[in-house]
């Protein structure tokens, strides 16, 4: 037997005829047992290297704007944020409305001086200034300029058209009415089409100078697209539609207010987007 084990007690057959030996064995007692709640291995819990390494080397820089995703181009987020710039459009439909011709031209006048003066301080004040080194501050700066100055953008483009509507009629170059049709909408459609693929060449949202307000994507010089044999094609080719719809309309002030949109932004590119560039 074991050491240590108890021995069964027996009764002899001998000493009980008739009986058969029964054999007893006594009851050992249950030792105390406890139950104790230990933790799972560290390695069970803790993730792998390699995921350790992939968070630790994940981007903390700004989520990628809405131009840069993809199914979110700018024309859809255009499109939802469409009832705020209702309030921009009410005036030139005020001045289609009424119908007059010096009207049209002063409100042209005040709304391109209003787009081109915003523009001018919201970007030079940014240039002038020391950006914020949160890359997250950087983006909401930019957010809340590409709100303010896509509304003074609507609010002079409509009044472009009205301009054109108001004034139609008033060119006459002795060609047929389709002729200058045919003409205007072919120089919007040529125009349209680059100035879509000069946007699509460049890093997301510098459509509307998102390289001011994040100072790492100024040194990023699209050489893509039109950019390959124009240095300013959305300022150039990309002002045709302008001329495009003042022509379609047969509207001589049209034709002036395209010129004076596309010098004043000439003007912009010359005295704030190239002077920071250079700087930078």
């Amino acid at each position: 037997a074991a050491r240590g084990a108890r021995s069964p007690t027996c009764t002899s057959a001998l000493a009980s005829p008739g009986r058969r030996a029964a054999c007893t064995v006594p009851a050992r007692p249950v030792a105390d047992v406890r139950i104790v709640d230990t933790p799972p291995p560290s390695s069970a819990t803790a993730p792998p290297a390699y995921l350790a390494d992939e968070r630790r080397a994940a981007p903390t820089g700004p989520a990628e704007p809405a131009e840069g995703r993809s199914g979110d181009s700018g024309l859809k987020r255009w499109a939802r944020s469409l009832p705020g710039h209702v309030p921009a459009l009410l005036p030139a439909i005020a001045v289609w409305l009424v119908g007059s011709p010096t009207l049209a031209i002063v409100w042209y006048g005040v709304s391109r001086l209003a787009y081109v003066g915003f523009l001018c301080g919201a970007l030079l004040h940014t240039a002038g200034r020391e950006a914020p080194s949160d890359p997250t501050a950087q983006q909401a700066a930019w957010l809340r300029f590409r709100r303010r100055v896509s509304w003074v953008m609507d609010n002079d483009a409509a009044a472009f058209s009205a301009l054109c509507v108001v004034t139609r009629g008033t060119l006459d170059v002795g060609l047929p009415l389709w002729a200058t049709a045919l003409l205007g909408t072919l120089l919007g459609v040529f125009g349209l089409a680059v100035k879509a693929w000069a946007t699509a060449s460049l890093r997301p949202g510098a459509y509307y100078w998102r390289n001011f307000f994040l100072p790492a994507e100024r040194a990023h010089v699209s050489a893509e697209g039109p950019y390959r044999w124009l240095s300013d094609p959305m300022y150039s080719v990309g002002y045709l539609p302008l001329y495009g719809l003042a022509v379609f309309m047969r509207s001589v002030p049209g034709l002036v207010g395209a010129a004076v949109a596309q010098a004043t932004m000439l003007f912009v590119v010359a005295r704030v987007e190239r002077r920071v560039f250079t700087d930078a």
